[in-house]
């Protein structure tokens, strides 16, 4: 078992707020939007699904809100993620969770050594993952 886990949640050790901000600065300007980046950075931590009512109408979410959430993680994923220096560039082992908001492929791409949908899907498979003792990469 590890002797320590360290938990970055929005942002906390890496500075990671920004990179989501600006994906929908980008997105927002593709669809004629144009929303300022720091009203967008005021809102990151919500989740796409909160978030998009900040910023588009009922109608704007129901005529392109799906559309606008895959474009945000293509440019999440294309412009964004390359740039986060992986913590495995560290010497840190990483668990990735997908409620961060980045898509599965690039945390595997970023070095993480297992991915889980979120804390509580961490948490349920904590016996056979990489923290635990009977884990297959616990060290």
């Amino acid at each position: 078992m590890p002797n320590a886990v360290i938990f970055d949640v929005d942002g906390t050790l890496v500075a990671s707020v920004d990179l989501h901000a600006k994906p929908w600065q980008d997105a927002s300007s593709e669809y004629g939007r144009g929303i300022p980046f720091d009203d967008i950075r005021m809102q990151i931590g919500k989740g796409g699904d909160p978030l998009m009512p900040a910023f588009l109408s009922e109608d704007g979410i129901e005529a392109f809100g799906e559309e606008l959430e895959a474009r945000l993680g293509a440019i999440l994923q294309d412009r964004y993620l390359p740039k986060v220096e992986a913590a495995s560039q560290a010497g840190l082992r990483t668990i990735g969770l997908l409620c961060g908001g980045f898509p599965e492929d690039g945390l595997w791409e970023a070095g993480c050594i297992a991915v889980h949908r979120d804390p509580a899907d961490l948490l349920a498979q904590y016996e056979s993952s990489s923290l635990s003792d009977d884990g297959e990469l616990a060290s």
